[in-house]
């Protein structure tokens, strides 16, 4: 009897977001055991505020300092009567007026005799004040996950999804909504729903941004079809092989469809639909971006849209990279090395130095810059002296601020700056 292998070739966005998994480039690299890591953060007036081991923090910006969230005395911030208390994953953070909001979820899976996987857990989402009191509870769920918040004049909108009945591991049928919490009135409705839909999978919402109408940007995908194959261990061969196998078995097709949201009525206007996998979709103020990846190659392209998220302008493509938002910067990031930041608003690139050198110490992980304060929030963990392929630190969650005119001066330079063999030399992007 042949063996018969159950594949599943969708690389589901929504199921990893709820997994909390986030991607970084030092995760390539062998961490000790004991790897430190926040992927959480969110910024105010006076500073960041990020979880780590189940607590949320607090670093200022003036003096530097950190402190946990909580005003309670002797607290010792390890159970749910802590306010700074975070416990599970999928953590997302919102700062917005007087108060932090805070997105996340406790989970597990179970085994039936019949070897099928299923997941239980529950989602919330809660506020707590800048100073750590007054902690409520805003919206819960009892599977699923907040994927996103953004906020706009006295509302805070965010994306759920809930799954459609019990979750099963390859059976990701969930409801999708978009909702508006009004903070003055202290009221919760759903603005949107997207019910599951029968014959299409893994479907996620998300707010990718507000236009200058006030209205919300929302990307729906989906997949249409099977996202499983199967195939015999024959056809395998090489176990390496069965990624390919995979894909020339597919029949599932990944769709994204990018709406414009009234958000008082709920009415929709859908701007474009794409079948691509995973591109993203980006909103800065009046700039518009679209990402697409070629897998098959690792080529990286990024786009500037029209009002529509239609391609208007290529402004580059780069090898093996991704790409963080920084407020108003776009860091494209190859190795710890090769790095390069585009300044939306002044449409101005400039190219890390050790892009040409590739030896000595690292440039800090950049997480946030605000340009009106002239500063930079970095990982502060001192690299001197790390290489490629080092081991890093435990820690590697050592936030700072800097002065942000004179790290990117010590950093980067200008790409009009450029000798023409540091030209010659950028051969991992390619500025259009």
């Amino acid at each position: 009897m042949k063996r018969i292998i159950k594949y599943c070739v969708c690389l589901l966005v929504t199921v990893a977001l709820a997994v909390g998994i986030f991607i970084a480039v030092k995760l390539n690299q062998k961490f000790p055991d004991k790897i430190v890591y926040s992927g959480y953060q969110a910024f105010s007036e006076d500073g960041m505020y990020y979880v780590k081991e189940e607590r949320l923090y607090f670093m200022d910006n003036a003096t530097g300092e950190k402190s946990v969230v909580c005003n309670r005395a002797n607290c010792e911030h390890n159970d749910s009567t802590c306010n700074a208390y975070i416990p599970g994953m999928g953590i997302r953070i919102l700062v917005y007026g007087h108060y932090i909001y805070i997105s996340y979820f406790d989970s597990d899976t179970f085994t039936n005799e019949a070897g099928e996987t299923f997941y239980e857990g529950d989602i919330k989402l809660i506020r707590t004040g800048i100073n750590g009191e007054g902690r409520k509870e805003i919206y819960a769920a009892d599977s699923g996950a907040v994927l996103n918040m953004m906020a706009m004049g006295d509302t805070i909108y965010f994306a759920a999804y809930t799954f459609n009945g019990e979750f099963q591991v390859n059976k990701y049928d969930s409801d999708c909504a978009i909702y508006a919490y009004n903070i003055r009135w202290n009221k919760l409705k759903c603005i949107k729903k997207y019910p599951h839909t029968e014959g299409i999978t893994s479907e996620g919402v998300e707010i990718i941004g507000i236009s200058d109408k006030g209205t919300l940007y929302i990307e729906r995908d989906y997949t249409e079809g099977d996202p499983l194959v199967e195939f015999t261990v024959e056809e395998v061969g090489d176990i390496e092989d069965i990624n390919e196998i995979a894909k020339s078995k597919m029949t599932a097709i990944r769709v994204h469809k990018i709406e414009e949201i009234n958000i008082k009525t709920g009415d929709s206007d859908l701007l474009r639909t794409i079948e691509q996998d995973y591109p993203y979709f980006f909103a800065h103020k009046n700039k518009r971006y679209l990402q697409i990846t070629d897998f098959e190659t690792d080529m990286l392209t990024m786009w500037e849209c029209d009002d529509r998220f239609t391609e208007k302008k290529e402004l580059f493509t780069a090898e093996d990279a991704g790409i963080n938002w920084l407020g108003g910067y776009m860091h494209v990031v190859a190795s710890e090395y090769l790095k390069a930041l585009y300044d939306c608003e002044e449409d101005r690139w400039y190219i890390a130095k050790t892009s040409f050198t590739q030896e000595g110490t690292y440039i800090p992980d950049t997480k946030k810059v605000d340009r009106d304060k002239n500063i930079i929030y970095i990982d502060a963990t001192d690299y001197t002296g790390y290489k490629a392929g080092d081991l890093l630190p435990g820690d590697i969650s050592n936030y700072a601020v800097r002065d942000w005119s004179v790290f990117l001066e010590e950093n980067y330079i200008p790409y009009e700056d450029l000798t023409e063999e540091q030209l010659k030399s950028l051969t991992w992007i390619d500025i259009k």
